[in-house]
């Protein structure tokens, strides 16, 4: 996607924003911003860590595709109590 070529439909209308979007688990709104949030701890007091996302959506399928820019953030995933690896 980042290269501006849909990998699901092959399109070329790809777009990328960095737009405000709602919160959720693991993922914080911030002015303008998608966020990647961390935390050490279920309590929401705890250890807090934000790394900016970049996202792209093809106009001609609707496929979307997130990615953080922030290679720290992504290194703290293991030890985040609000993210866990997916099994296969």
């Amino acid at each position: 996607m980042k290269s501006g070529k849909c990998p699901k439909c092959g399109g070329a209308e790809v777009y990328g924003s960095t737009s405000t979007s709602s919160m959720g688990a693991g993922v914080t709104a911030g002015e303008n911003q998608l966020l990647l949030q961390t935390r050490r701890d279920e309590a929401w007091a705890g250890d807090f860590h934000f790394s900016q996302l970049s996202y792209y959506a093809c106009k001609d399928c609707g496929y979307m595709e997130i990615y953080s820019e922030d290679r720290g953030a992504l290194d703290r995933l293991h030890q985040a109590a609000n993210w866990i690896k997916v099994k296969k």
